[in-house]
């Protein structure tokens, strides 16, 4: 099976030595998740656990769900669409591995953003926000009162052609998006009286922002001056190297 290790960030085909199935019968009685609760006669507890197979990593993930169950021909299965807790036990939500071309701030705002988006999905957004106006300072050089006005100035760059390197004027438009849903984890907002929520997906998908634009802007300048130093050092060596005693026996010989 196809895996992605989320402590390496390595994509990988898992083998079945390295791959195991869990699952487990749980008797409580009835309860309020049974589905459907005329069927269900017990709680079906299961999981998967992988092992990495990158020789650096090697570390566990282990998923688990929570479902329905029922007896068929005296065996215990679980009931089809009746899962109600599905997650990553280990481990837990973490975001993508970057290389060292991410600045170190931005970086753990973005970890942390990650390991709190269950918990609290407006406060991840509100590191995400907080993620996003520490690159724009950074990468784009752009510092202004506000986050919009920052991103009102990455707009105006673009209307002339005048964006940083790898900086996408499509993503404008996305970075205001997350802007304002930042804005609702760091301040209290409502509609009608009714206060705004963020919800763990939406939360994600700010994510999702950030580690493109870590790709785009500084994984991708990274890269690009590891090239450029790679082909100096070759044509460095390459250079002929003058020999001072051949160069002092030529200055004699022309003198005379």
């Amino acid at each position: 099976m196809s895996f992605y290790c989320p402590h390496c960030g390595i994509a990988q085909i898992i083998t079945d030595k390295a791959f195991s199935r869990f699952a487990n019968t749980v008797h409580v009685g009835k309860f309020a998740e049974m589905v459907p609760p005329d069927k269900a006669e017990h709680l079906h507890v299961s999981g998967t656990v992988v092992s990495c197979a990158n020789p650096a990593c090697m570390r566990l993930t282990v998923d688990v769900a929570l479902s329905s169950g029922r007896y068929v021909g005296g065996y215990a299965k679980f009931i089809e669409d009746s899962t109600f807790v599905s997650k990553r036990l280990y481990p837990g939500a973490v975001g993508k591995p970057f290389p060292d071309h991410v600045p170190a701030p931005m970086f753990e705002d973005y970890q942390e953003a990650w390991s709190i988006i269950e918990l609290s999905p407006k406060s991840s957004a509100t590191l995400a926000r907080r993620c996003l106006q520490g690159m724009i300072r950074d990468f784009c050089g752009i510092k202004k009162r506000t986050l919009y006005d920052e991103i009102e100035a990455l707009r105006l760059l673009a209307n002339e052609d005048r964006l940083p390197r790898g900086v996408d004027a499509d993503t404008i438009e996305a970075m205001l998006a997350l802007k304002d849903v930042g804005n609702i984890g760091a301040h209290m907002s409502e509609i009608d009286g009714v206060v705004l929520e963020v919800d763990p997906g939406e939360a994600q998908k700010l994510l999702s922002l950030i580690e493109m634009l870590f790709a785009d802007w500084y994984v991708a300048r990274g890269k690009r001056a590891e090239r450029i130093a790679a082909v100096l050092k070759v044509a460095g060596a390459k250079k002929p190297k003058s020999i001072s005693g051949d160069s002092t026996h030529r200055e004699d010989k022309a003198e005379g």
